[in-house]
């Protein structure tokens, strides 16, 4: 199943970002749910791009990051 390849590369990706320290946001499961199967209708304008519904959630998510070691770079 092509979801089992998602998550296979995710893991890979996130593993690789956590060991660099960066923080990962698991956006895919959010969307999609914890099989891959949910229809993410009310949350697109067209199956693969969020709505507004959908940046609320992402912009959510990602508030809960801690940032306070990030570093602006000008």
């Amino acid at each position: 199943m092509i979801v089992n390849a998602y998550d296979a590369w995710n893991a890979m990706l996130c593993d690789r970002a956590d060991a660099h320290g960066f923080t990962c946001v698991d956006i895919y499961h959010t969307f999609d749910g914890p099989q891959g199967t949910r229809a993410t209708g009310d949350l697109t304008v067209d199956g693969a791009h969020p709505n507004q519904g959908g940046n609320d959630l992402i912009a959510a998510m990602l508030a809960k990051v801690d940032v306070s070691t990030f570093r602006i770079l000008a």
